[in-house]
C-alpha cells in the first residue's frame, strides 16, 4: 500500500472558487467564462517531450497557468516521481504547487513519460493497490478504490506517458499531455 500513501500524501485541498458563470450572447449561444482563479489553457501546439536531464516545472505547465500560478503566489516544489513504487525509466517529475511559506500543496500536476513495457506495468501497479481502471479514447483512467481513499480526479495513462492533475480540466496545461 505504499503506492497508494504515495499519491494520497500528494492529495491537495481543493482550491475554493466559485464555478464561473455563464454568459449569453444575443445570438443565445453560451459562453463558459474561465474563472480567475482559473485560466484556460489554449492547446496550440505539442510541446517537444522533455528528457531526464531537461525536465522541469518550470517547463510543465502552459504558460497562461504557470504565470496565473505564480501571480497567485504559489510556487512548484520539484520532486522525484512517488507513485506507487513506480520507478520510471524516462522523463518524471511531480510539481506541487503551493505558498512557498506552507507544506500543503494548492495544486497538483505530476507527469511521467513511459518507455514499452512500462504502462502495463504501472496499471499492474495501480490496481494491485486496489484502485480501479477504466479504458476510453483518451487512455486509461485511474479511479479510486471503493474506499473513499482521496483520489486526484485527472488521473490518466496513455502508451506514452502518465499524468495525474486535482482535476481531467487540468490535464490540458501540462503542456506534454496534448
Amino acid at each position: 500500500m505504499l503506492g497508494a500513501l504515495g499519491l494520497t500524501s500528494c492529495a491537495v485541498a481543493p482550491a475554493s472558487s466559485a464555478p464561473s458563470p455563464s454568459v449569453t450572447s444575443s445570438d443565445g449561444a453560451t459562453d463558459a467564462s474561465p474563472s480567475p482563479s482559473r485560466p484556460v489553457s489554449t492547446p496550440t501546439q505539442s510541446a517537444a517531450l522533455p528528457t531526464t536531464d531537461t525536465i522541469s516545472c518550470d517547463t510543465m505547465l502552459d504558460p497562461a497557468v504557470d504565470a496565473q500560478l505564480r501571480a497567485e503566489g504559489l510556487t512548484p516544489a520539484p520532486k522525484p516521481w512517488t507513485q506507487f513504487g513506480f520507478t520510471p525509466t524516462a522523463a518524471a517529475l511531480e510539481c506541487p504547487w503551493g505558498d512557498p511559506d506552507s507544506t500543503q500543496s494548492q495544486k497538483y500536476y505530476a507527469w511521467a513519460a513511459l518507455n514499452p513495457g512500462e504502462r502495463d506495468a504501472f496499471i499492474s501497479l495501480v490496481e494491485q493497490n486496489g484502485y480501479r481502471t477504466e479504458d476510453s479514447t483518451e487512455g486509461t483512467w485511474v479511479l479510486p478504490p471503493d474506499d473513499g481513499s482521496p483520489h486526484a480526479d485527472g488521473f490518466l495513462i496513455t502508451d506514452d506517458w502518465v499524468v495525474i492533475t486535482d482535476t481531467r480540466d487540468q490535464i490540458d496545461d501540462i503542456i506534454w499531455a496534448r
